[in-house]
């Protein structure tokens, strides 16, 4: 999920930005735009776009992000891949 803009992260802020907003995927990503998504095994992650370069032989953009990654121990499915 695309973060607002004034969007502070944290795993409690991109957990209610998850629950309010769903089903974007396949989303274009500029330098300076910010994500929260979750993985498979239920961990929370915030990435901001340092570096967005479009693929010249289709329409995918390969980017370079910073990453943070929150893990919910109540949660956490480590049987999961």
């Amino acid at each position: 999920m695309q973060t607002p803009a004034g969007f502070r992260p944290s795993y409690e802020n991109c957990v209610a930005l998850l629950v309010r907003e769903t089903g974007q995927s396949n989303i274009p990503a500029t330098k300076g735009d910010s994500f929260c998504f979750t993985t498979i095994k239920n961990r929370m992650v915030y990435v901001t776009v340092t570096q967005a370069e479009p693929n010249s032989s289709d329409r995918e953009t390969q980017v370079v992000v910073n990453a943070t990654v929150w893990e919910n121990p109540e949660i956490l499915n480590n049987d999961v891949g």
